[in-house]
């Protein structure tokens, strides 16, 4: 105060003794979470980063290295620098599997690591929409040549079955193939010369 005439300095530097000294030693410095456990295919993944100092109190601008390792053990390196306090990161790309993810960065001329998991699965379509499209089917009824019909229209639909009068048809193949490759046969013909011959050779016949 006499140096500055001003009682900020003080105060900052009794708030901040307090705060060291009354902080959690084991609470955790640095954080890396991804904000959801389960993401579709084409879906981007998002990561959440927290980074404390001594005090525990939030900075930024420190390089943080991110590996993502899926189930086959493959792994993929990523580095990015959180420029606010509300920055993410974000990857996409990555196909269906379950995957683990570690995180590291230094504060404080100190080294921290973070880890986690989450899972990217198929997106299912119908899920996403429940409710039956009547006009997306007429559409397809209509493109196809075909009649589109409500469920309380069942009995139209009874009556328009009824009234066709399909005309049955055959549908033949034809293949050439060498006798050659029909080996059984080729076996039973080989037998049945031999079987000839013999019984022309034991008669007499040559």
């Amino acid at each position: 105060f006499r140096l500055n005439q001003l009682h900020k300095n003080f105060d900052a530097l009794i708030s901040k003794t307090v705060q060291y000294l009354s902080a959690n030693a084991n609470k955790k410095r640095f954080y890396v979470n991804s904000q959801k456990g389960f993401y579709e295919m084409g879906e981007e993944v998002v990561f959440n980063t927290e980074e404390y100092n001594s005090l525990f109190e939030r900075v930024v601008g420190n390089k943080v290295n991110l590996s993502v390792t899926n189930d086959s053990g493959n792994k993929i390196a990523y580095s990015f620098v959180p420029l606010s306090e509300n920055s993410v990161y974000k990857i996409n790309g990555l196909a269906e599997g379950v995957y683990s993810y570690g995180a590291d960065t230094e504060i404080d001329k100190k080294k921290y690591f973070s880890s986690g998991q989450f899972v990217v699965r198929k997106l299912n379509m119908e899920a996403l929409n429940p409710v039956a499209d009547f006009d997306l089917l007429r559409k397809v009824a209509i493109k196809s040549k075909a009649s589109f019909y409500k469920i309380d229209q069942t009995n139209e639909l009874i009556t328009q079955i009824e009234s066709l009068n399909p005309i049955s048809s055959i549908h033949t193949t034809e293949k050439e193939e060498p006798l050659i490759n029909i080996k059984w046969l080729m076996i039973f013909l080989i037998l049945l010369a031999t079987t000839e011959w013999f019984l022309r050779k034991f008669y007499g016949g040559y």
